[in-house]
């Protein structure tokens, strides 16, 4: 990825026009342009929502490029509002990206993933039959339930 901002306003709409004139799935376009399928999901729906100026001030930054920010900072003694003229970016953002290197380091310049983890798909033919032998015998399990509370009626 890019420094700064991932992508430039006629590079989101370039990515956009390749999947919805190019019937390019997501997931293609996800590993031709190294982002993620949440972000090419927020970039689609705020194109469908607003047009071009929906996704015009849409940033996303690299932590490679938020501890360049940051390190100007402490390591060239730049005050915040120097930084804000340079990088065009919010007072309070680059703020928080010193608060947070601050308390965890690099770490806390590193962007979390929301939502639930994807579930591990199984490597071998062996693990694949055994987790469809478990979800098997979770049906049989709920079946046997529907079944006896049916009875019940």
């Amino acid at each position: 990825m890019k420094n700064g901002p991932a992508y430039s306003h006629e590079e989101k709409i370039a990515i956009i026009r390749e999947h919805e004139e190019g019937h390019k799935t997501l997931k293609e376009i996800c590993e031709k342009y190294g982002i993620s399928k949440s972000y090419l999901c927020l970039l689609l729906r705020r194109y469908r929502e607003e047009g071009t100026k929906g996704i015009a001030d849409t940033r996303y930054y690299t932590a490679e490029y938020k501890l360049s920010v940051v390190k100007r900072h402490y390591e060239d003694a730049v005050p915040i509002a120097e930084l804000v003229k340079e990088t065009g970016i919010q007072y309070r953002m680059i703020k928080g990206w010193l608060s947070a290197y601050t308390k965890n380091g690099y770490d806390g310049l590193v962007t979390k993933k929301r939502g639930r983890p994807k579930r591990a798909e199984p490597q071998s033919d062996a693990e694949r039959i055994r987790q469809l032998e478990m979800e098997n015998e979770v049906l049989r399990s709920f079946l046997e339930e529907c079944e006896r509370w049916d009875a019940k009626r």
